[in-house]
């Protein structure tokens, strides 16, 4: 899961950065504060939702690389894929985390963008 990954855009964050002028290093803090707010959230929604046996899968669910405004969330664990797609009752527990906090990293988003321009 950590090769592969899934990635999020938000339009109007480049422009955003662009007309931030003074205070873009500001702006670009305070993106990077939501999107590390936003993966920590798909990280413990994916641990609480992923299959257990030993618990070794939900313990490796964690943020494996960092740059800003970027998080690549995975597992280093093989099957971890596998179990995403193909377990009997908790696949998409990934998926599911990912989609969960896809509206309130939006919503967090346009709000931290709007307060630039105030």
């Amino acid at each position: 899961m950590a090769r592969g990954g899934w990635n999020v855009s938000t339009r109007g964050v480049r422009d955003a950065i662009r007309r931030a002028g003074v205070v873009r290093n500001e702006l670009v803090r305070a993106l990077d504060n939501e999107t590390d707010s936003a993966s920590m959230r798909v990280v413990n929604e994916a641990r609480v939702n992923a299959p257990r046996l030993t618990g070794q899968l939900a313990n490796s669910i964690d943020i494996y690389e960092k740059a800003t405004m970027r998080r690549v969330v995975g597992s280093d664990k093989p099957y971890a894929q596998r179990q995403e797609y193909e377990h009997a009752s908790r696949k998409g527990f990934f998926r599911n985390a990912l989609w969960k906090e896809r509206s309130v990293f939006r919503k967090n988003i346009e709000k931290i963008l709007r307060s630039i321009g105030r």
